[in-house]
């Protein structure tokens, strides 16, 4: 008889909080295990979410990924309060956070079992300075260089 290995979980842990404002203009998050940054011009980021979750209503035109510390993924089941710092484009990002990447939202999609979130990167925000990349080489320097 083999061994019984349990269920993989349908979906891991989130290793990046999405940020953005509600139509009410409150800051909110959203968990996401899967990003991918497209090297284009100008450069594109694409999101993974849970299709349990609804679309997202977003009262703003754009949203932030936040990354943690390496190592130390944000949560959203720690407990602990966030503090918010919202970027004069509308888009909230969370204080403290080392590497936060600012997009433009271009579309939603459901496809595949999952919800897309696709923006472009206007900016990124490195140990709380925010930057325009130049280029998309500057982008994923600035990005793998924190």
């Amino acid at each position: 008889m083999g061994r019984e290995w349990p269920d993989p979980p349908r979906f891991p842990v989130s290793s990046v909080l999405v940020s953005f404002l509600t139509p009410l203009g409150d800051p909110d998050l959203v968990g996401s295990s899967w990003f991918c940054l497209d090297s284009g011009q100008p450069p594109s980021l694409t999101l993974s979410l849970q299709m349990l979750a609804p679309a997202l209503k977003m009262g703003g035109e754009g949203f932030a990924v936040n990354l943690g510390p390496p190592g130390s993924p944000l949560s959203l089941q720690n407990g602990a309060p966030l503090l918010w710092r919202v970027e004069e484009d509308g888009v909230p990002l969370i204080e403290g956070c080392p590497v936060s990447i600012i997009c433009e939202t271009v579309e939603q999609q459901s496809r595949y079992g999952h919800r897309f979130l696709i923006g472009w990167v206007r900016a990124l925000s490195l140990d709380g300075n925010r930057c325009v990349p130049e280029s998309p080489e500057a982008l994923f320097r600035g990005v793998s260089g924190w």
